[in-house]
């Protein structure tokens, strides 16, 4: 009977199948929206169900859509609509909606309260049917759904507004749909009335149908309070509910009463402000949120919120959960591998729910103990899974290998009620042992402290400078050592990139190593999310310092997930201590670094600047020791992903550069920190030449920081800083520019004046990616002109627009190139034309990806 038959065969038979099941009869002329009534066949007295007492059957609050979300039906299309014509002759007026999007397997759900009075097998081609009982202002009403693979209730069941009840299936017809029906009384019929009609009711064969869509919009809700809970979820000794009520006859807030297990606990006002409660029920208002933690004591409760009602209607509990409060130890063991070195490594989670703090647990392998540890590392992922719990609860362990052949299992150890759990277990396996842990190979070195290919995709950029020569190169993420010839990447000839990405590691550090000592370029390439692009360069061996900063730290702002990664690449361990505005963050702030292993602590609660990581040989600060650092940011719920290295202590400079600034297209701050703990420091901003800001007598204090806007766009820019108000005696400054740019975020730190080049270099350029724009911005910050010429594979240095050119002082340019993609990426600049004498600019790459911007420096030659 439906649209949308691609195989002729069984188009033709179901159409014989349906012309048998028929009759033909003689087609008559009537209905109350003015379409002719059809004679069909009389229907099977076992397919006529007799009403249930309306006494039984609870009164609807109002109706949503059968699939997809609550405000419309999200992700469906309505195919076959009420009262349409299938192009079929002679099957017309259709008596109710397909919805359709081509798979099976999603939940259906009631669309209001009532009472199921039919589930199982229709006749004909129905397939899977449910039929529900409805009252409606007192009145019956019957919901019919068709066609499914599951059914989850029976005949006798009452059933909840939007509660599952099956899933949409292609049981009796070819494709996966749901065929939805609104009538009075609770026939099956036949899915046609014959000939076409139109209007929103139709009346055949004693049956009356309603058009579903226009029936649901125009009972939305009824007069009694309408409600659902977001969740309740267990947190220790007690429970959270967070969850949302109206009364239809009034947009004022209103009381609700939560009870469990029946009885009164809590009153409330759903004053909370919900604009997603405005949008999806228009003219009601935002402000209908409510939300509280209860102490409750162990064990499994029902949870309901009782609206209070206003003018018609009644008080009803709108929603009711359960929720198991305290208990046994939960957890998991996610990885067990052999390191290649004699041991294991284990890791994962426990958490006991009768408390938030770390519990123990115990590690077995092959049934003998092994270890104890404590579950307090940071897992961002279990706290968002477990709201309440806070993140630590996490644990990563070596253990000796007794046996080799058995399982590793972890039991949680209890807190309070409940007792001593087996977590899971899981078999050791081979993993990495073919690539043991190993200790990067002699040459120049390139760093990050982190790689990521779980959580994203992830690309490690290398790079050999035109005229370099053949580079000969390794890669060792997390003390494996993975030579990219041996898994299919060839070491850069000159002027040529390779990149490598391997979808299953996660760690840190990471090291990039030129073999035979030579120059690369190298960057690390993110794409996290659908759109979230971030390219960050690795640091050569000679830059990496014991002392970083950062102008800023966020773990406060709603949206915002934020943490600082330290890794030690030493043959040693080491002790590192982080502090923001001067302050011990809290746990993770500080501790020891064994040799090739990192860290990644988050501060929750905590903003302000500057940052600081400092690094010693060990907790006595003996001597000073290089670490990695950088600081990695998620915003926008999670999907806009930003990464930040740290700035060595010892290349700060009291003056800093960018080649743009945009405070009109999107929005832009200078942050501006003072890292001295004793003098005042007094600053100065340029933007395109013209000066936007001075301290106007007023210094940035010891130890803070400034974050302004200034509501223009160009460059270059500059921030000059100074430890006097009459601006003679420099003094060294931090600072960064941030930019919020439509969903994405990113930090660019300043470019110190003392360490300007010639030369700049980036791994890649893509102006050829569906969704990608990029340009090469190249500023000249001093008072004579120099002239500039890009080169990457493809361009045409001196005749492509924008490749060559002289830039007067303070003058910048910012060429794309449509259609290229490729690397490596080269500019650089001379006094003029004639390339007699080398000039020192600051050059920059930024990208529009899908909407998410990134801007990365050029990197210039280390000797």
């Amino acid at each position: 009977m439906y649209k949308r038959l691609r195989n002729v065969g069984i188009l033709f038979l179901l159409i014989m199948l349906l012309l048998v099941s028929l009759l033909p009869q003689t087609w008559g002329m009537q209905s109350e929206a003015g379409a002719q009534e059809v004679a069909l066949p009389a229907v099977s007295s076992s397919y006529i169900f007799s009403p249930y007492p309306l006494a039984q059957v609870p009164a609807s609050t109002g109706f949503d859509y059968p699939v997809g979300g609550t405000l419309h039906y999200e992700g469906y299309t309505i195919y076959n609509c009420f009262g349409c014509d299938l192009d079929w002759p002679g099957f017309q007026g259709h008596t109710g909606e397909d919805f359709f999007n081509n798979r099976g397997g999603d939940p259906v759900y009631a669309v209001t309260e009532g009472k199921v009075i039919f589930s199982g097998m229709g006749p004909g081609l129905w397939g899977n049917i449910i039929i529900v009982q409805h009252k409606v202002r007192g009145v019956t009403l019957y919901s019919q759904y068709a066609h499914m693979t599951d059914s989850y209730v029976q005949a006798g069941q009452v059933v909840g507004r939007r509660q599952v009840i099956g899933t949409v299936g292609e049981t009796g017809t070819v494709e996966p749909h749901l065929h939805f029906e609104l009538k009075d009384p609770a026939k099956i019929g036949h899915g046609y009335t014959g000939l076409g009609f139109s209007g929103n009711t139709i009346h055949s064969n004693g049956i009356a149908y309603y058009k579903p869509s226009w029936y649901i919009e125009s009972n939305r809700y009824l007069d009694s309070p309408y409600g659902m809970f977001d969740w309740v979820r267990a947190v220790p000794h007690g429970l959270s509910l967070s969850g949302w009520g109206f009364d239809p006859n009034s947009t004022e807030p209103i009381a609700v009463d939560i009870l469990i297990d029946g009885q009164f606990t809590l009153s409330l006002t759903a004053d909370e402000t919900r604009p997603d409660i405005g949008r999806s029920f228009p003219g009601m208002g935002d402000n209908h949120g409510f939300s509280a933690t209860i102490a409750a004591a162990a064990g499994t409760h029902t949870v309901c919120a009782r609206g209070y009602n206003v003018g018609a209607g009644s008080d009803r509990d709108m929603a009711c959960r359960q929720v198991e409060v305290g208990g046994d130890p939960y957890g998991s063991v996610e990885s067990v591998a052999l390191d290649g070195q004699g041991g294991i490594d284990a890791s994962g989670w426990a958490i006991d729910p009768d408390t938030a703090a770390p519990v123990q647990v115990k590690l077995t392998e092959a049934g003998r103990l092994v270890a104890v540890v404590s579950a307090d590392e940071r897992r961002g992922d279990i706290e968002a899974s477990y709201p309440g719990y806070g993140p630590w609860h996490g644990f990563s362990v070596k253990l000796p290998v007794l046996t080799g052949e058995g399982e590793v299992c972890a039991w949680g150890v209890n807190a309070g009620s409940g007792d001593d759990t087996l977590l899971s277990c899981s078999n050791v396996s081979g993993g990495w042992e073919s690539y043991p842990l190993s200790a990067p190979p002699a040459g120049r070195h390139y760093y990050w402290p982190w790689y990521d290919s779980r959580g994203g995709s992830d690309w490690v950029l290398m790079a050999s400078p035109e005229g370099a020569g053949e580079l000969d190169l390794d890669l060792n993420i997390a003390g494996m050592s993975l030579d990219l010839y041996s898994f299919g990447g060839p070491s850069p000839a000159a002027g040529q990139t390779v990149a490598a990405s391997y979808g299953t590691l996660m760690g840190g550090p990471v090291v990039a190593t030129v073999l035979g000592g030579e120059q690369a370029v190298t960057s690390q390439r993110v794409l996290w999310g659908d759109s979230s692009l971030e390219e960050v360069a690795g640091i050569e061996e000679s830059r990496l310092s014991s002392h970083y900063y950062w102008t800023w730290y966020d773990q406060l702002s709603p949206g915002y997930l934020n943490w600082i990664l330290v890794a030690n690449p030493n043959s040693t361990p080491v002790y590192y201590e982080i502090t923001i505005a001067g302050e011990d963050p809290g746990p993770g702030g500080s501790g020891t670094i064994q040799p090739g292993g990192n860290v990644t602590p988050a501060f929750d609660g905590r903003m302000g600047g500057p940052v600081e990581v400092r690094a010693w040989t060990d907790s006595g600060r003996t001597a000073p020791a290089n670490v990695v650092a950088s600081q990695r940011v998620l915003s926008a719920a999670g999907e806009a992903f930003n990464e930040l290295p740290g700035i060595p202590a010892e290349e700060l400079d009291s003056s800093y550069l960018w080649t743009w600034y945009d405070d009109v297209e999107g929005s832009n701050w200078l942050l501006i920190a003072n890292p001295d703990a004793a003098a005042d420091m007094y600053f100065e901003v340029k933007i395109a030449g013209s000066v936007v800001d001075d301290d106007a007598g007023i210094p940035i204090g010891p130890g803070e920081y400034i974050a302004a806007r200034y509501g223009v766009m160009g460059g270059p820019v500059q921030v000059r800083t100074w430890s006097d108000a009459a601006h003679t005696q420099a003094l060294d400054s931090i600072a960064s520019q941030r930019v919020v740019w439509g969903p994405s975020f990113g930090e660019t730190p300043g470019y110190p004046r003392n360490l300007l080049a010639d030369i700049h270099r980036w791994t890649w350029y893509d102006q050829q990616s569906p969704g990608m724009t990029n340009w090469v911005l190249v500023a000249n910050p001093d008072t004579a002109p120099v002239y500039y010429e890009i080169s990457m594979p493809g361009l045409d240095t001196g005749n492509d627009p924008g490749s060559s050119g002289t830039l007067g002082p303070g003058g910048i340019a910012t060429p794309s190139f449509p259609g290229l993609m490729g690397g490596p990426v080269e500019v650089r600049a001379w006094t003029g034309s004639d390339k007699s004498s080398p000039a020192q600019i600051v050059a920059s790459q930024r990208t529009l990806y899908m909407g998410h911007f990134n801007e990365v420096f050029g990197i210039t030659p280390v000797d």
